[in-house]
């Protein structure tokens, strides 16, 4: 149903959801469009404090879905302002950033038409 609703914030803390659960969330990301935050921790996909492979699977999974989607800019992991609670999965970094370009804007660059010059000054804030 998420690809087709008008959902905007999906809180789905504290459901038992598993990796599994995860990486279907992470297939269906280019898919919908509407959604802006999303909550998924904490739930057992990502152990506290120690590397486990399928939580890097998820990290990479949610990082491929992130790449084709515009409206996500928020993606609540438990993480703390230095967003150090991810740092040992690769993907990490890559799902970060493409959350903060959406953030900046990024859904203006995938247009085919022109930015008029009048949004530059928005963009370039957002931007930082």
């Amino acid at each position: 149903l998420l690809p087709t609703s008008r959902l905007m914030h999906l809180d789905v803390s504290r459901n038992n959801i598993q990796w599994q659960g995860i990486l279907e969330l992470a297939r269906q990301l280019p898919r919908i469009q509407s959604l802006q935050r999303i909550i998924i921790l904490p739930n057992p996909w990502l152990p506290d404090k120690r590397y486990c492979a399928q939580a890097e699977e998820c990290v990479a999974g949610l990082a491929r879905g992130m790449m084709e989607n515009y409206s996500v800019v928020d993606l609540e992991m438990g993480m703390n302002p230095d967003r150090s609670t991810l740092e040992e999965y690769p993907h990490a970094s890559l799902l970060l950033h493409l959350l903060d370009i959406n953030r900046a804007g990024r859904r203006i660059f995938a247009e085919k038409a022109s930015i008029p010059l009048e949004l530059w000054p928005l963009v370039l804030e957002r931007a930082g």
